[in-house]
């Protein structure tokens, strides 16, 4: 997304102004009590709201854009937004009756549907009276409903990345105001959507994610259901980037994915559009503060698979529950008891419910603690989309992640989930690195890769029925990472490729020998499952709801045996996986499909190498020779001079490292 900054133009024109009221005689600015106040104003219906059923179709109808209280001024910039579908914004006058006896208008932008955006300095100098009529707009009536006439917020000095604001100026200093709307209708039996929302955390930090809820937004003429009679949320959140969703709440980062994100006053705009015969806008906009300090280094995250930013919603119908995973991610060595907490937005009655189990996660540095999330509902839980705001709170510090929510009308829907993730030849997942993220270690011993830690790696692709339709027939496509391949591909054995029919209940049943795998490409390579009936597999039944199907892949490194530095790692690879169900045998009838996604990072280790230098030395012998016939639990255990992994330091770890003595990088 390409932010634009002020226009040079403009700047070139506010310093031109600047320096004319510099060679002006010099005028005294006293502080205010209160903030200038830039609104919307019709002079022809003295009010800020205009009613009028004679404005049909082809109609002109103008208001003014005022400022009341302000200090001395000689420049002003702002934004007015306007629905598009019932006006169409046709002219400007900035001369006639207006504040500036010879305006100088650096920018006159009509150009955008539904957007008005001006900037205007004076020159020679200063509007010194406090309050008058900036300019005036008129527009072309095009439909029979209501518009909003909504203001930027007021906003001095912008943030970092931001892209629209009202403020005033006097030569180089800028002056904050605040803003007032109006609106225009000229149907009386009509009334516009209200929009409402709020943001967490209130105070954000810099790069940190928001949650804003506009749940309480709401129709006057239809206060049904859930969303008060909202069909559609639009967000512009004033940094140049904005969105449209059905759901209630969305979560936003100011700078998107760029490392450092922007800070500073935002002027973000909600747009809420309702669900009756006729579509009205309702629009607000409020100023939003991202501080410039970043959160803490210490600190813990927390993310989930299902419902989460960039994936599908958690959906099913009233009556039934649903239960997923949340993770809490212990950031730069945090360490304490985290509580887990929720919010359903809207809050309705009979709304959904939601549970924790644990609710209190204890995390250990470096590591990432799981609870499971259980959404339940009653036949009385109304139908329509819900966020659900989680909220981790410990050592005095607090996150939230938005999940989205969709419960449907009907207790019998067709859904499945696909969850890809890695584990070591035991089943146990790979272990973490300072990243977060599971990791592998590739052994290096004079410039070649030897082998990985832990030495054998399995892939896993879980498809899970979490619908009320039972599935007759499946695929499953999993592509591997890159540059590791498949152990025996096409042969069904334990070194390869495996397939597990699980129950409900978490009962395993090994239905590989009745079910079609194939292995083509190469780096990437691509494993796909078919089964045309599941009734004949020795499972006997359908995917039932809560029913999974997994399967693992026991995965080789390529690499192994050729040249490489440990200033090549690490890597990241990537698995990724689509599941297609269909209700009836031989992939026919309701069909579904989800996809999936699982990283792990690729780290270097020299052999013989156990303090993490890159070289095999004394150093490293002598951290052997200190643990020699130790164990896990005596006082002088160091994991790390295990090089052999068999529980006990001995001869064996000698050798290792006096085998590759000197080896250096």
């Amino acid at each position: 997304m390409v932010h634009s900054q002020p226009k040079p133009v403009l700047l070139i024109f506010l310093t031109i102004a600047a320096l004319v009221i510099t060679l002006s005689p010099t005028t005294v600015v006293h502080a205010q009590p209160a903030l200038p106040v830039v609104g919307v104003w019709s002079d022809s219906y003295g009010s800020a709201n205009v009613t009028d059923t004679t404005l049909v179709v082809g109609s002109m109808v103008t208001f003014e854009m005022n400022v009341t209280g302000a200090p001395p001024f000689n420049g002003y910039e702002l934004t007015l937004y306007y629905d598009p579908g019932y006006l169409k914004a046709q002219s400007d006058d900035f001369a006639t009756g207006t504040v500036f006896n010879a305006p100088l208008v650096a920018k006159n932008d009509l150009s955008q549907p539904g957007t008005v955006a001006v900037a205007v300095v004076n020159l020679g100098s200063s509007f010194n009276l406090g309050s008058g009529t900036l300019f005036h707009i008129t527009f072309l009536v095009t439909n029979i409903g209501v518009s909003p006439l909504t203001l930027a917020q007021g906003i001095g000095n912008p943030g970092v990345g931001a892209q629209s604001w009202t403020r005033l100026v006097l030569g180089f200093a800028t002056i904050d105001v605040t803003t007032t709307d109006g609106y225009f209708k000229n149907d009386l039996s009509r009334t516009g959507p209200v929009p409402v929302f709020n943001t967490t955390p209130t105070n954000p930090l810099q790069g940190e994610t928001i949650i804003f809820d506009s749940s309480a937004s709401f129709d006057p003429e239809n206060m049904t259901g859930p969303s008060r009679g909202i069909s559609q949320y639009i967000w512009d959140f004033g940094d140049g980037t904005s969105f449209g969703t059905l759901f209630p709440a969305i979560s936003h980062r100011f700078g998107g994915i760029q490392p450092v994100g922007f800070t500073g006053n935002f002027s973000v705009r909600l747009t809420v559009v309702n669900n009756n015969n006729r579509v009205f806008e309702g629009m607000i906009t409020d100023r939003l503060a991202v501080s410039t300090n970043p959160p803490p280094a210490t600190n813990f995250g927390l993310a989930t698979i299902e419902g989460g930013d960039g994936s599908p919603p958690i959906v099913f119908g009233s009556g039934g529950s649903s239960t997923s995973s949340v993770a809490v991610q212990s950031l730069g060595g945090f360490q304490g008891n985290v509580s887990v907490t929720s919010l359903v937005v809207p809050t309705v009655p009979d709304g959904p419910d939601v549970s924790f189990a644990p609710s209190l996660l204890q995390v250990s540095s470096g590591s990432r603690v799981q609870t499971f999330m259980t959404v339940t509902t009653s036949l009385n839980t109304p139908p329509g989309n819900y966020g659900i705001i989680i909220t981790g709170n410990g050592g005095g510090l607090s996150n939230s992640i938005l999940v989205s929510l969709t419960i449907l009308k009907s207790t019998s829907f067709p859904r499945i989930t696909v969850r890809n993730f890695f584990t070591d030849g035991s089943g146990s997942r790979l272990p973490v690195d300072s990243t977060g993220s599971p990791s592998v270690n590739v052994v290096l011993a004079h410039g070649t890769v030897r082998s990985t830690n832990p030495g054998q790696v399995l892939a896993w692709t879980n498809l899970t029925n979490t619908g009320t339709v039972s599935f007759s027939s499946l695929r499953m496509e999993t592509q591997l990472p890159s540059d590791w391949t498949v152990s025996q591909p096409n042969q069904h054995s334990v070194k390869d490729v495996f397939v597990f029919f699980e129950f409900g209940n978490r009962t395993i049943l090994d239905i590989t020998r009745s079910v079609s795998v194939s292995v083509s490409g190469s780096s990437p390579e691509t494993v796909d499952l078919t089964v045309n009936n599941l009734t004949g597999t020795p499972a006997g039944t359908t995917l039932d709801p809560h029913d999974s199907l997994l399967l693992s892949v026991k995965l080789d490194y390529a690499l192994v045996g050729t040249r490489h530095l440990p200033s090549n790692f690490p890597v990241t690879y990537q698995t990724n996986a689509i599941g297609i169900a269909w209700s009836l045998e031989n992939f026919a009838g309701v069909t579904v499909s989800a996809t999936g996604s699982a990283i792990f990072n690729a780290n270097a280790k020299v052999l013989g190498d156990v303090n993490g230098d890159l070289t095999v030395n004394i150093l490293d012998l002598a951290l052997v020779a200190y643990s020699f016939n130790s164990t896990p639990g005596t006082a002088n255990w160091n994991p790390a001079a295990n090089l052999e992994g068999s529980g006990k330091i001995d001869i064996g770890d000698l050798a290792i490292v006096a085998s590759n003595f000197g080896d250096s990088y």
